[in-house]
């Protein structure tokens, strides 16, 4: 397999509106760190696929759709083999004007400045030789978060809960030349990137992890793939409750998931040496049409957004699955029983909004209730949602192991 990698600066100009938090009513004119754009671009004998991992909070939909027809179209890549991550960074600029100008104000020559820079090094990413590559894949843990969602008289408020354990696996993923240097890397974790609520640009404690990995490793771009973290934030907790910290917690934050990294790299790796490239692209109607009583209102009935589930496989047990959605790490956690090196990759190829499952949905709470009219939805997700969500993800990991057989 080859591999191709850029890394592009795309901080935007200032004065500009933030995305990710409500309480924040003004523009901000500061950067403290940069925003990035990492771009990896994979290929075999027969196949390709090119892989966008922004510090963005999420990507529009028309806009995933727009750049995909214009990529492929000019370049000849299949759409289906295009991915537009974002690590839902709460510090850099609104990318979508769907949801609340709460949630942060659409620059639209920040978009247009977006767009075109994409096209530009797509372009000259796809004129280079890719190195051939291998890949070492290191799994570990990092405590760094928390189970976001606590019972407190009756109510389910955001709140830390150590009694759920969540999901705190890590991996990552190097992919090693032929001189045995590293060429890029991928982080996974499931982790919501809320350290801080300052109002300046940064890409924060997930982009100060990846630098120090970087550093450590001669500055070869290092990426990071958010997982299934919609209910899961950083144990940045006192007296009981969250806080948003400092600059200074950002960092300290981003520190320790980098030192994890490094720390996990210690123990043995799983290492593959041979690649075939597939991908495919389903979906499922998801009805936001619930009243918050558990009730169909008839006014809202039929409001539904499409849950866009991407499978990309480099080889028949490395399997990345993204998705258009905050699920919750319910969902991540039952992809994962279908294997080792299963890795599922929320807030991909656009946003619908949250992803609760049946049990939250009952009980309330932001991720099934109260984040709705943030994302302009009539409802709450239909009663029963999280068995079609599961049917579809067990017939994708099945067509997996059925497609490994062949």
């Amino acid at each position: 397999m080859r591999l191709t990698v850029k890394e592009i600066d795309i901080t935007p100009s200032t004065p500009i509106s933030l995305a990710g938090f409500a309480h924040r009513d003004t523009y901000t004119e500061t950067v403290y760190a940069p925003i990035l754009l990492k771009m990896f671009y994979f290929t075999d004998d027969k196949n390709q696929f090119l892989l966008f991992v922004a510090d963005l909070i999420w990507w529009d939909d028309q806009f995933v759709e727009d750049m995909s027809v214009k990529i492929s179209k000019d370049i000849g890549i299949d759409a289906n083999n295009i991915c537009f991550h974002a690590t839902h960074n709460h510090s850099g600029p609104q990318t979508s004007n769907k949801f609340s100008k709460e949630l942060g104000i659409l620059d639209e020559g920040y978009i247009k400045y977006l767009y075109n820079t994409i096209l530009r090094n797509t372009h000259e990413l796809l004129m280079k030789i890719g190195e051939l590559v291998t890949v070492k894949v290191y799994k570990g843990y990092s405590d760094i978060g928390i189970y976001r969602r606590k019972k407190h008289e009756g109510q389910i408020l955001m709140k830390p809960n150590e009694d759920i354990p969540n999901d705190s696996e890590l991996t990552f993923i190097a992919f090693i030349g032929m001189d045995e240097s590293m060429k890029g890397g991928l982080i996974h974790f499931a982790c919501h990137p809320t350290s801080t609520d300052i109002n300046e640009i940064s890409s924060e404690f997930i982009g100060a992890c990846c630098r120090k990995v970087s550093n450590r490793f001669n500055g070869v771009p290092v990426a990071f793939l958010q997982g299934f973290t919609g209910d899961i934030r950083p144990n940045l907790v006192a007296n009981g409750d969250f806080f948003r910290g400092t600059a200074l917690h950002m960092e300290e934050l981003g520190e320790r998931l980098a030192e994890d990294v490094i720390r996990i790299m210690a123990n043995p790796s799983q290492r593959f040496t041979n690649f075939t490239l597939t991908s495919s692209m389903d979906s499922l109607p998801l009805y936001f049409d619930e009243s918050h009583d558990g009730h169909p209102a008839s006014e809202m009935l039929d409001e539904w957004r499409s849950l866009k589930l991407q499978k990309f496989m480099l080889n028949d047990q490395l399997v990345f699955l993204f998705c258009n959605a905050e699920m919750v790490q319910s969902y991540g956690l039952f992809a994962k029983q279908y294997g080792q090196f299963v890795l599922p990759v929320g807030y991909s190829n656009g946003m619908i909004g949250y992803v609760a499952n049946d049990c939250q949905l009952r009980n309330g709470g932001y991720e099934a209730e109260q984040f709705i009219n943030y994302f302009n939805l009539k409802g709450k997700l239909r009663a029963g949602s999280e068995v079609l969500i599961k049917i579809q993800l067990k017939k994708i990991m099945e067509e997996v192991h059925n497609e490994s057989d062949i």
